[in-house]
């Protein structure tokens, strides 16, 4: 019981230091959508980790969100780096 607590501080501890690091370098949105993908995986992880079988519309929408989240970070990566801190509004991203 000791061992399972250990783990949950750690791995909870962990995620959310490096949560906050990563929010750092990307804007509150982005981090947001990325922060999503753990409730999109549950349901794999449940699957593969715990045997326990789910719907076929489960890992069908699961898939689609995922897939939203990929385009969308690709998509991100082509517009070029993006630039924190600037205190001037609508000037988020660099000029490419």
């Amino acid at each position: 019981m000791l061992w399972a607590l250990g783990m949950g501080a750690v791995t909870l501890s962990g995620g959310m230091v490096l949560y906050t690091l990563g929010s750092r370098t990307l804007p509150a949105a982005e981090a947001t959508l990325l922060s999503l993908t753990e409730v999109l995986l549950a349901p794999l992880w449940v699957w593969l980790l715990l045997g326990e079988g789910g719907r076929a519309t489960t890992f069908a929408g699961g898939a689609i969100l995922l897939g939203a989240v990929v385009l969308h970070a690709l998509a991100a990566a082509r517009r070029g780096p993006v630039r924190l801190g600037s205190g001037q509004a609508g000037q988020e991203r660099t000029a490419p």
